[in-house]
């Protein structure tokens, strides 16, 4: 692999990045011994130095573990099973269900903004109206892997301030106060892009981590528009099934 030289992300965080995937994918299998660092440092022509920090921070993350005299080793921790997301499938909890994880919800927070023109012209509604915003952490067995934004007409779902509860599905709470239907997501947009450091702290992922980014409306049985959807997927935990 080559790296990119004058990308923003540092030369051992895109070793980082490769060596993860060779794991994930099963390139490195587990027990499986890894190149040395001289190997490594040719491979992708870098110094020891970074080399050793990839190591480093790979062996923290329970990727690999060096034993002495012998080498490093695939530890097998990275080819959990990942989060899949085979189809329109409505929310995180099913998600996480369908490959038995538990799910989970940190740091929920709400304030009031004004529509921009994109998502007034998405929700049905006016730009400069005010919007209710629910920003929170989606996690997986207690780690976070969803940094999630939600934009709804605040004239409508004002109610949550009050009624939100991490212990219970957004979705559920919005149909238990005002019977709504929701169906499913549409016009979603998935890209990759790389964590902000805002995000890799809610993350805890490194600065420049690949990420899923998707952006979708949730609308109704009626295909009326019922809120805005904001992800920060982290990459090596989640993927599509199309």
């Amino acid at each position: 692999m080559r790296l990119e030289e004058d990308s923003l992300v540092p030369l051992y965080q895109q070793v980082i990045d490769d060596l993860r995937e060779s794991i994930e994918d099963g390139r490195f299998s587990a027990g499986q011994r890894i190149p040395s660092e001289i190997e490594l440092s040719e491979r992708y022509s870098v110094s020891r130095i970074t080399i050793r920090r990839a190591i480093e921070e790979l062996s923290n993350d329970g990727y690999l573990v060096k034993k002495q005299g012998k080498g490093t080793y695939v530890t097998g921790a990275g080819q959990r099973e990942k989060l899949r997301q085979t189809g329109p499938i409505k929310n995180f909890t099913e998600i996480c269900a369908s490959t038995g994880k538990t799910p989970g919800v940190c740091g929920a927070s709400f304030e009031t903004v004004k529509a921009e023109r994109d998502d007034a012209a998405a929700l049905g509604i006016k730009p400069g109206d005010d919007l209710l915003k629910l920003t929170r952490v989606r996690t997986v067995d207690g780690s976070p892997v969803v940094y999630e934004t939600i934009l709804l007409p605040k004239d409508t779902f004002a109610f949550l301030e009050d009624e939100y509860d991490d212990d219970e599905l957004i979705l559920d709470t919005i149909k238990r106060h005002k019977s709504y239907r929701p169906s499913c997501m549409k016009n979603a947009l998935i890209e990759i892009t790389r964590a902000t450091s805002k995000i890799a702290d809610a993350l805890d992922v490194p600065l420049g981590e690949p990420l899923f980014h998707e952006r979708g409306t949730l609308v109704d049985e009626e295909d009326a528009p019922l809120f805005l959807a904001d992800l920060s997927i982290v990459g090596s935990a989640y993927c599509f099934i199309v």
